[in-house]
């Protein structure tokens, strides 16, 4: 059972990094390839609608058919015309990624294991996101000037909106907080095609495991491929960490107040950051923070 389990999370895993490779299906008078051409090409059933669950039963099938790491490399190698057209690049990062979970998941596909083929795509950590800087120093201040405001209901709504702004600034496409049905959501944002809920907290304490397991819990009723972040600005128990990623399978990076400082300060890029903690969460299954302390 636990096997099955591990395995049904690696596939789960590579069917959320390949969903931005390929668009489901074509407008109107495009001749783009898509996830419906590759299931055609290896007479697959793709059945539409929703994105992930369609490209988790492509790749099922195609498992079932011996074909798995034949429509795996021609997902790639088709995805690297399309994102090559648009601002998504393909990092050397997630080249791994997805080598590292096709290899928990029994194969390897030599062709992505290529060192010559793999040195031609950037690091993880490669040439970050040109943003304004006379922005990011006016966030800096809006943060050290929350930091000084006794009223913490009123701190959390500059909270909401700082965040807002600074998702903004790495055009990541954020909403403000809104509500749904006997709930608020913080805000969202949109990293390489997927949507992040948020939750965002600034208490005296650092968060706590009930704090990880409800906003997963919160998550987890929305869709099977919505996503989320906590950001607790104090921090998050040692203890809370270890007993939430103990046997779970994540649904959420989280943050905490010097990933922030990190940010603001200009010593660490946003984008990259976030694609750090969901890398790590992908191929380990733990919550991850840059420990340096900004000075």
């Amino acid at each position: 059972m636990a096997l099955d389990l591990a395995r049904s999370k690696y596939m789960n895993d590579l069917v959320g990094i390949l969903c931005s490779w390929l668009p489901g299906s074509n407008p109107p008078f495009s001749k783009q390839y898509t996830f419906g051409d590759a299931a055609a090409e290896y007479r697959l059933h793709w059945k539409g609608g929703s994105k992930l669950p369609a490209i988790q039963s492509l790749l099922e099938e195609s498992e079932q058919q011996g074909v798995f790491p034949k429509v795996v490399l021609k997902i790639i190698s088709e995805g690297l015309k399309y994102r090559s057209k648009g601002t998504n690049a393909v990092t050397r990062g997630e080249l791994e990624t997805i080598n590292s979970l096709m290899g928990k998941l029994g194969y390897k596909i030599l062709e992505l294991h290529d060192e010559m083929f793999l040195s031609s795509f950037s690091e993880l950590d490669g040439k970050s996101i040109s943003v304004d800087k006379v922005k990011l120093a006016g966030l800096g201040n809006e943060y050290r000037n929350m930091k000084t405001n006794p009223d913490i209901q009123a701190r959390g709504y500059e909270f909401q909106t700082f965040l807002e702004n600074l998702f903004k600034l790495w055009t990541l496409n954020p909403r403000s907080a809104f509500r749904t049905i006997g709930e608020e959501i913080d805000g969202s944002f949109e990293l390489d095609n997927e949507i992040y809920l948020l939750e965002a907290k600034w208490r005296k304490k650092p968060a706590e495991k009930s704090d990880l397991v409800i906003f997963s819990s919160k998550i987890g009723s929305k869709s099977e491929w919505t996503r989320g972040i906590l950001i607790s600005v104090n921090g998050f128990m040692d203890s809370a960490i270890e007993n939430f990623t103990m046997g779970r399978k994540l649904n959420m990076i989280a943050m905490n107040g010097n990933e922030i400082e990190l940010v603001i300060s200009g010593k660490e890029d946003l984008v990259n950051l976030l694609r750090k903690k969901v890398r790590k969460s992908a191929e380990e299954g733990k919550l991850y923070f840059q420990n340096t302390t900004p000075t």
